[in-house]
């Protein structure tokens, strides 16, 4: 199969070590959640779809909501993902230092207290967090938002994790890869089978997008999206 009809970085995801174990058949983009009535409180715009890195720090700041010496609103939560995922893949990209500079903003915020993490903030657990109104923006992927919808209302919406000229390509995806086993006694016939896979949109999930934008673009992928979303996920 070609991979140049494939979502650029794609296949690497499913590789490991250098190696190839699977081909990609879908991918769930992670996004940036975020309470608009939120942003609307603070006198904010809503993030654009290519919001900066900076700006996102700014909106952090300004977010964070404080009683005393406790936060009552915290301007990000991260869930994991953010650093992990994001930033330290453009280490295939951009010198350490660079990285190290553009993620300074978040260090900072986090030690002020203005982003909940998962490892470092002795807080309830982020679902208690967001039912209670204590978040403005949340990293999770695309197909959580009629989850967040149900449980938060009409205000939850997303956007791409944000870029800049020298920090791009940040915004982490779930890939499914199918895999054909070493103990398979028609391995054939699998690879066949996952050829045919490739070509079809998934039945049941329509934010897992199709791995090969033509197919995508073939099944109507990105307008069975909620249409809020749909940029966004593109």
């Amino acid at each position: 199969m070609d991979s140049a009809d494939y979502w650029p970085g794609i296949v690497n995801r499913c590789r490991q070590d250098g190696y190839l174990y699977g081909w990609p058949l879908t991918a769930t983009p992670g996004l940036i959640f975020y309470d608009t009535a939120a942003f609307r409180e603070a006198n904010l715009p809503q993030p654009a779809l290519d919001w900066t890195w900076a700006e996102m720090a700014q909106d952090v700041a300004q977010l964070t909501q404080r009683d005393g010496d406790s936060v009552s609103r915290y301007g990000l939560a991260v869930n994991g993902g953010l650093l992990e995922e994001s930033v330290a893949a453009q280490l295939l990209l951009v010198p350490v230092s660079q990285v190290a500079a553009e993620t300074e903003w978040f260090v900072t915020l986090a030690r002020q207290g203005a982003i909940w993490t998962i490892d470092t903030t002795a807080e309830p657990d982020l679902n208690s967090l967001l039912r209670a109104g204590r978040v403005a923006m949340w990293t999770a992927t695309a197909d959580s938002l009629p989850r967040h919808r149900n449980a938060l209302g009409d205000t939850i919406t997303a956007v791409p994790y944000p870029q800049d000229d020298q920090f791009s390509q940040t915004s982490p995806h779930v890939v499914e890869c199918a895999y054909i086993s070493t103990g398979s006694q028609q391995p054939d016939a699998a690879w066949r089978w996952i050829t045919f896979l490739t070509t079809q949109a998934h039945p049941n999930d329509r934010f897992r997008i199709p791995a090969r934008p033509s197919i995508a673009q073939a099944s109507g992928g990105f307008a069975q999206l909620p249409a809020d979303l749909q940029e966004a996920v593109r």
